[in-house]
């Protein structure tokens, strides 16, 4: 590895220190905008960013894994961003628990990949990615414990009972079902093949770990006092689900990767939530139209 090869993983380590010791809000700032970044690059660019991490040839299942992962972080990003803005100080001390709480979780299963498979012909990963995506994963889980300990606004409210915070509930079980499945996929798998080599199991793994988080925090948002925290908690998963079904379209249709029923089955998966999401929106609309007019 040259000089070079380095770079990326310099620039991580330079913007750990200089925002993790620093406010909660330049700090979450800093990791919302490292989590939209890689998220436009890997729906984006997969190959880019796959490429020099990887030994051997990244296939379309390769990319369309890809994409999928930064779909997830760009609908995680972008909640991240419009929650940062929230006047209720418990919302972002909850942000940084569950976004710890993701890192910690994603290390645990990376280093626990590492030291199962990396003997394994199908593993893949380069020392590349030693030094850049679990450097990363490793400096960012970092960063947000050390927040974390700063953090003294927990929880919010009683928990809401109405029609909202149903829909929050919901959220929750669903993203819960589908973080499951897809860790069900990997560990259904029998190991590492041709078929199912490292690099499906690191971003299937990370893409359910993301979805966990979102699921938690639908759940925790039924808690908050303001309607407009909870209907901004949908946003996630509003983006994530809608750039899902996208490349299921283009896979099934364009590409014809996957099969027709393999793509309903996906479709079926993410539409769900999405609709339960944009009904949430439509009622919140409603309710803002209401309010206007008692007020007229």
């Amino acid at each position: 590895m040259g000089v070079l090869d380095f770079l990326p993983t310099a620039i991580l380590v330079v913007v750990f220190a200089a925002t993790a010791f620093s406010s909660r809000r330049v700090w979450m700032l800093a990791d919302q905008m490292a989590v939209l970044s890689f998220g436009v690059v890997y729906f984006l660019a997969p190959r880019w960013i796959l490429d020099p991490q990887t030994n051997g040839e990244i296939d379309g299942d390769h990319v369309l894994s890809a994409r999928f992962l930064g779909g997830a972080m760009i609908g995680q990003g972008v909640m991240w961003y419009k929650l940062m803005k929230s006047k209720d100080p418990t919302v972002t001390g909850t942000l940084i628990l569950l976004r710890g709480a993701g890192c910690v979780i994603l290390l645990v299963l990376m280093v626990a990949n590492r030291l199962l498979y990396s003997s394994n012909e199908h593993w893949k990963w380069n020392q590349e990615h030693l030094w850049f995506s679990l450097l990363g994963t490793i400096l960012w889980s970092m960063g947000n414990l050390i927040q974390l300990f700063r953090v003294q606004d927990f929880g919010g409210n009683t928990v809401g009972m109405s029609t909202l915070d149903n829909q929050l509930r919901f959220d929750f079980f669903w993203h819960l079902v589908l973080a499951f499945i897809h860790i069900s996929y990997t560990k259904g798998s029998g190991g590492l093949s041709k078929q199912f080599d490292g690099v499906h199991l690191g971003i299937s793994q990370n893409v359910a770990v993301i979805i966990v988080t979102l699921a938690l925090f639908s759940y925790m948002a039924t808690t908050f006092g303001h309607s407009k925290d909870k209907r901004t908690a949908f946003t996630g998963a509003l983006v994530m689900h809608l750039s899902f079904l996208l490349l299921t379209m283009w896979d099934v249709l364009i590409t014809k990767n996957h099969s027709v029923k393999c793509g309903i089955l996906t479709a079926v998966m993410s539409a769900t939530p999405l609709m339960n999401a944009a009904l949430a929106c439509c009622l919140a609309t409603k309710d803002k139209e209401s309010e206007h007019n008692k007020n007229m």
